[in-house]
């Protein structure tokens, strides 16, 4: 009994939006930055032509050299919005690598699968205990759960907790749609598994809240494998 889906590579949606994230922030900040910069670098050399001396030389080669310098800095510095795009695709990437120790134990995966409204999957797994639908996290600061959140904070700054008021909710809603997609193409009702995968400091390891599991990456594949098996006759269709 199949569940269609597509061969891609992990990390291929994180990494898009991070290059298209990076291309937007370098347009935005080369124009301020040439603008300004440019003109003064000019004026610096005109001087240095006009007047001569090694002083004004001097002058406009340090203001030349900084413009370049400030340029070449600040427009491969984006903000945390655009750089967490590319620390997604790497943790998916990883998440990918360590699926791969299950390849020959009877388990299929697929990474990285369009979701009809925008956005993606990241994984979506098929073995002998049954369907997972996996959403990866790479995560800064130390990692729990509490209430049924994923929390992170920093412990030199304790109240600044930023927990992730949609997350659970989001792998619920598109493991529900999984398991009504298998329904509706090979006619079986499964439980799809939503699992979160982080990759971080997360002290826990492993935690079951609300129907959410939280592993840590470096515990996924021994936690999949201690699931007793059951009778899965589901194929994933890849091409």
């Amino acid at each position: 009994m199949p569940i269609v889906s597509t061969v891609t590579a992990a990390g291929r949606y994180a990494e898009q939006r991070y290059r298209a994230g990076l291309r937007s922030w370098r347009r935005d900040v080369s124009r301020p930055i040439l603008g300004f910069l440019l003109p003064l670098s000019v004026a610096a050399v005109s001087g240095a032509v006009l007047l001569g001396g090694s002083d004004w030389w001097f002058a406009a080669g340090l203001v030349s050299g900084g413009t370049i310098a400030l340029f070449v800095v600040v427009r491969d510095l984006p903000p945390d919005h655009v750089v967490r795009w590319r620390r997604g695709a790497e943790g998916e990437r990883r998440t990918a690598r360590v699926l791969e120790a299950l390849a020959g134990e009877g388990w299929q995966s697929v990474h990285d699968l369009e979701k009809s409204r925008g956005g993606n999957t990241d994984h979506l797994l098929v073995g002998p205990p049954g369907v997972f639908l996996l959403e990866t996290k790479n995560l800064s600061g130390k990692i729990a759960v509490e209430g049924g959140m994923l929390v992170r904070s920093w412990p030199d700054e304790p109240r600044a907790a930023w927990p992730e008021y949609r997350l659970a909710r989001s792998v619920r809603r598109d493991a529900a749609k999984v398991a009504d997609e298998v329904a509706r193409t090979t006619g079986e009702r499964v439980w799809v598994q939503p699992v979160v995968v982080v990759w971080g400091d997360f002290e826990a390891g492993l935690v079951d809240s609300d129907g959410v599991v939280y592993v840590h990456g470096d515990r996924l594949v021994d936690w999949l494998r201690s699931i007793p098996p059951r009778r899965v006759e589901l194929v994933l269709l890849t091409s």
